[in-house]
């Protein structure tokens, strides 16, 4: 059941992601990433945070 949960939420964040450049540069990042990680990802996309924001290194 955890495992359709993780794919679900990864499903999410990379349809959020959908046509940003940084999508490729995250996937290694959202692979590793726990529910709890994506979930947060997601609720930050969806409250305005940039992609760049949330996966960029720097």
């Amino acid at each position: 059941m955890q495992q359709g949960e993780l794919r679900a939420l990864r499903e999410v964040l990379n349809d959020l992601l959908e046509g940003d450049a940084l999508r490729h540069e995250a996937a290694p990042k959202i692979a590793l990433a726990d529910s709890m990680q994506l979930r947060a990802w997601i609720k930050s996309l969806i409250g305005g945070a940039s992609p760049r924001q949330l996966f960029a290194e720097g």
